[in-house]
C-alpha cells in the first residue's frame, strides 16, 4: 500500500483597499486571531497571522482538499463583515481586490522578534509578533 504525505504552506499577503491604513495597531490582535480561526475552520493551521495598518500577512498550512482561492475569498468577505460589525468606526473598511500568494515547501521559518518597527513594504515573512 502506497502513501503519500502533502505539506501545503502558504503565505498569503492582501491590503486593505488603496492602501488606506485601517489595520489600527489596537485592533491588529483581534484582526489576526479572527484571520487565524477562518483558517482553522477550513482544517488548516495558522502559525503566523501578522501585518501593519494597510496590510496583512498570513502564514498557513492547509489541507490537499481545501483550494487556496476558496480560503482567501471566505477569509476576506468574512473578516471584513466581521470587521464592521465589531468595529462600527471602520465602515470603509474593505481588501484590496486580487491578492497575492506564494507556496514554499519545507518547514516552517523559525519566528523572529524585532525590536524595531518595519516599513509598509516589510518583506516576506509574516512573523507571530505585532508588525512585520
Amino acid at each position: 500500500m502506497s502513501q503519500s504525505y502533502v505539506n501545503l504552506l502558504y503565505h498569503v499577503v492582501f491590503s486593505t483597499k488603496d492602501r488606506e491604513p485601517l489595520i489600527v495597531e489596537a485592533h491588529q490582535p483581534r484582526l489576526y486571531e479572527y484571520v487565524g480561526g477562518i483558517v482553522r475552520k477550513h482544517g488548516g493551521v495558522p502559525p503566523a497571522v501578522n501585518g501593519t495598518e494597510d496590510h496583512l500577512h498570513l502564514f498557513a498550512k492547509l489541507r490537499q482538499d481545501v483550494a487556496l482561492s476558496d480560503v482567501v475569498r471566505d477569509l476576506k468577505a468574512s473578516s471584513s463583515g466581521w470587521t464592521h460589525k465589531v468595529f462600527p468606526g471602520l465602515k470603509d473598511f474593505s481588501w484590496q481586490l486580487g491578492g497575492s500568494s506564494t507556496a514554499r515547501a519545507g518547514p516552517p521559518p523559525a519566528p523572529r522578534r524585532s525590536s524595531r518597527r518595519r516599513s509598509p513594504s516589510c518583506g516576506a515573512r509574516p512573523r507571530p509578533s505585532a508588525g512585520c
